[in-house]
């Protein structure tokens, strides 16, 4: 059996939307961490709003094995991702190819 793993620090609390409000961080304290993000580093640049720091404790998955399946559904999940973009790419491809072929149709 294996004992459950935690690992705790600090880093920064960024606001990563225009639409949250002053009163949506006073809120309720669930409402409130919904609408922030936590990332260590200075994500200014892409838009994010510093609104302070944080300590958190994260409490990993009980086992390696929890932790595989989690990564195998994260990697279906990119996957069905990638081929949903593949297959819109390739009937807007094929979308262009047609207008094309009924250009050179109509010159005939």
């Amino acid at each position: 059996m294996s004992t459950q793993r935690t690992i705790t620090g600090n880093t920064k609390a960024w606001i990563t939307r225009d639409d949250v409000s002053h009163d949506d961080l006073m809120g309720t304290p669930a409402h409130a961490l919904d609408s922030l993000s936590f990332y260590s580093r200075d994500m200014s640049k892409q838009g994010w709003m510093l609104v302070g720091t944080a300590e958190i404790t994260v409490t990993l998955l009980e086992s390696d094995d929890r932790l595989i399946e989690s990564r195998v559904a994260a990697l279906y999940s990119q996957l069905q991702s990638v081929r949903f973009e593949a297959e819109e790419t390739a009937r807007l491809l094929l979308k262009q190819i047609q207008a094309l072929q009924s250009l050179n149709h109509n010159k005939r």
